[in-house]
């Protein structure tokens, strides 16, 4: 479900940087297509540095709630990399898993900022806000929209819980997934939101 709405993200603001770039012919649209890479690197490390944190936060809760076993193995398995059969000591392959977002937010957490710096940084005259606009608009659509669902199920399970019932294995670890994802989903939502607000504000008036 997130991979699809990340896809979605990704074709909303191909489309709007498209029409922003395209709509001004001459030097502004080179200008523009500079800045329109910017904002979809930036998209796009943001996205991988999210997802790196909320997953991480999740290992972290079910080695608390489960202690570091995972009812699903394939977890920590990403593409071209296969576990050897020989490798059955669940401490390590937490600590494979806890290694690889550790790894993901090292590498795109400064890719991410230096964009988005070299996309902001400049005089409020210079700034592209078409492109600000699609990059904002991009994440409050993914987020809005990914965190309904992620809210409604962790509401769900985090009632059931207070209600005195006793959560099953699966839905500890359903939690677990939960609970960080959409914690972060709603925070990016509100912070692009703001920012998607702004970049409206001259067409308002």
């Amino acid at each position: 479900m997130i991979g699809n709405l990340i896809f979605l993200g990704v074709i909303v603001f191909g489309v709007v940087g498209l029409v922003a770039i395209f709509g001004k012919p001459g030097s502004a649209a080179k200008r523009r297509f500079s800045d329109g890479y910017f904002y979809f690197m930036a998209f796009v490390t943001l996205m991988v540095l999210y997802l790196a944190l909320a997953d991480l936060a999740r290992l972290i809760l079910e080695k608390w709630w489960l202690g570091g076993i995972s009812p699903n193995t394939s977890t920590y398995v990403y593409s071209g990399y296969v576990p050897s059969r020989s490798l059955v000591n669940t401490q390590e392959q937490w600590l494979r898993g806890l290694s690889l977002r550790v790894s993901a937010i090292l590498v795109s957490l400064p890719i991410w900022f230096f964009h988005l710096h070299k996309a902001i940084a400049k005089s409020k005259e210079e700034i592209d806000e078409s492109g600000k606009r699609a990059y904002s608009f991009a994440f409050v659509l993914v987020m809005g929209l990914s965190s309904i669902g992620m809210l409604i199920g962790a509401m769900y399970l985090g009632v059931n819980a207070m209600l005195g019932i006793t959560l099953s294995l699966g839905e500890k670890q359903a939690l677990a997934y939960l609970l960080p994802y959409s914690i972060g989903a709603l925070t990016l939502w509100w912070v692009h939101w703001k920012m998607w607000h702004e970049t409206r504000q001259p067409y308002q008036r």
